[in-house]
């Protein structure tokens, strides 16, 4: 079985960011207003910053066919550093790239 990309193209890419977003990834959680909507300044959620990537490679692991070392690249040029900056900023980067076509198009 050849190895897949894990980008925003992919098909499990829901499943994965909704994953790190959870409790198994940064556990995001925030107070909602009475018109349900998220109070922006109550978000917070867990990631140790930096360059760790571990709560993303963990949910990778689970999931048969992913090139998880290339797939980590992807997420580090779309500014994915850590695991809480692949939530914000991968999937946000990599559509706004490939709609200017300055991006590598890349399906997964």
């Amino acid at each position: 079985m050849k190895q897949q990309l894990m980008t925003p193209d992919h098909p499990r890419w829901e499943e994965f960011i909704q994953r790190l977003e959870g409790p198994e990834g940064c556990d995001f959680q925030g107070e909602y207003d009475d018109e349900g909507e998220l109070i922006p300044d109550s978000v917070k959620w867990e990631c140790a910053g930096g360059e760790d990537k571990s709560k993303a490679v963990a949910i990778l692991k689970t999931m048969p066919g992913i090139d998880i070392a290339a797939s980590l690249s992807f997420f580090e040029e779309q500014g994915g550093f850590c695991d809480c900056e692949i939530v914000f900023n991968v999937e946000k980067n990599h559509r706004s790239r490939r709609e200017s076509g300055n991006g590598l198009g890349l399906d997964g």
